[in-house]
């Protein structure tokens, strides 16, 4: 099936993509393909925790009236997007055009310069600043084995045109295979042009379906290598990391914490897989369980779960003090959630990675690495720069950055 076939609920989006730039949550992910449009309610002024809880009833005082066929689609959906912040408020819509397809054929998206001609980029903040960050991150928790922080920073982008959504969103399908490709709007800017968030994220946080719950953590990355015989190494390497197994396992330890008093059953493997993305090696476990009585949605649990560990540290309150001591700009929605839940409170929702802000003329991309007591500033600064190639590879914009990297090298 090629990507102008693909089989949705109508026949008024027979390629996906070709909507992208106008509707309320586009996510396509290794096993469907959602395209969510025609908003009938919204909220933008609840916290991630009390959206939990008003989420189906949201659902449903604004869905009485739907057709039939609205139903029988898969309508009405609640899509979204959480800040990083839980207690920032988070941007709920109720769409009712609901097209669902089976997964993309990914290779009939040829690769593109998805963005025109950048005529600023901004290192946010500039490398140097950064390892001098992670170096202070290290130090607060030099000793204390069980600490994490994540420490990110952003690359901010003028181009001479517009950007459009559907360009970039194509351009990440070819580019990762694997990823769960999403679009969602985060708000306006001037003239009224949407922010949209667009990104390419390899990390599940919470499916569930019926009393069936996965999620699946990240966290221990390396580059790849365009040598196979170094790229198996590496990844290799990555498996048998001390600093990188244990980040790992404060992640996974959590989310096991998280998940278990919702559970009747719970599985968590004992050693994680290593999995791979065009451009990094990630330490990946799959987190199953069974649900108990009541049963809570799935925007509940994407709550008791977020921020993990993986995107913010642990202890959670150490960790967002020092991330908010260290970094220079806001996140946002960058590590925060996008996704969707059905009125039974069936969803998915994923972890917002590899993503730019894209609005009118002006992009912010965004990177961020686990830090852990012994780690090293140039190696954290280093899996940052691999983590922003998934998104600059996608946008063509890999040079325009290198140059403004050297630069800094140059000014220091």
């Amino acid at each position: 099936m090629t990507a102008e076939a693909v089989d949705t609920s109508s026949p008024d989006v027979s390629d996906p993509t070709a909507v992208v730039d106008d509707c309320e949550l586009f996510l396509a992910s290794p096993t469907a393909t959602l395209v969510a449009r025609d908003v009938i309610a919204q909220d933008n002024t609840m916290p991630l925790a009390e959206a939990a809880r008003r989420g189906t009833a949201l659902l449903t005082e604004s869905a009485w009236d739907l057709t039939a066929r609205e139903r029988a689609c898969g309508g009405p959906l609640l899509v979204g997007a959480a800040p990083f912040d839980p207690g920032a408020p988070t941007r709920l819509t109720v769409a009712r055009d609901i097209h669902w397809g089976p997964p993309l054929v990914r290779a009939n998206y040829a690769a593109a310069t998805a963005v025109p001609r950048a005529v600023r980029v901004d290192l946010v903040p500039w490398p140097a600043r950064y390892m001098a960050g992670v170096e202070r991150a290290v130090a607060r928790i030099a000793g204390l084995s069980q600490h994490k922080v994540v420490l990110s920073r952003a690359i901010d982008v003028i181009t001479a045109e517009p950007t459009r959504v559907r360009d970039v969103v194509r351009s990440l399908l070819s580019g990762e295979p694997d990823a769960y490709v999403f679009a969602v709007p985060v708000g306006t800017v001037r003239a009224g042009a949407r922010r949209v968030l667009v990104g390419a994220s390899p990390e599940l946080v919470i499916r569930r379906i019926g009393r069936s719950v996965l999620s699946n953590p990240l966290a221990g990355s390396a580059p790849r290598s365009a040598d196979p015989v170094e790229d198996r190494r590496r990844a290799w390497k990555l498996q048998h990391s001390p600093k990188d197994l244990l980040e790992h396992r404060i992640v996974v330890d959590a989310v096991t914490q998280a998940l278990r008093p919702f559970c009747a059953a719970l599985d968590v493997p004992d050693r994680p897989s290593v999995i791979r993305t065009s451009r990094m090696w990630h330490l990946s476990t799959k987190v199953r369980g069974v649900l108990a009585d009541p049963l809570p949605n799935a925007l509940e649990l994407a709550a008791a779960l977020h921020p993990t560990p993986a995107v913010c540290g642990w202890p959670t309150a150490v960790a967002r003090q020092v991330i908010a001591e260290s970094e220079t700009f806001d996140r946002q929605y960058y590590t925060g959630l996008t996704g969707w839940m059905n009125e039974s409170g069936d969803g998915e929702w994923v972890l917002a990675l590899r993503c730019a802000e894209l609005a009118d003329t002006q992009l912010r991309l965004y990177a961020g690495a686990g830090v852990v007591s012994g780690s090293d500033p140039a190696s954290e600064l280093a899996e940052t720069t691999a983590k922003f190639h998934t998104f600059l590879a996608a946008i063509g914009l890999e040079d325009a950055v290198a140059t403004t990297s050297s630069a800094e090298v140059v000014r220091r």
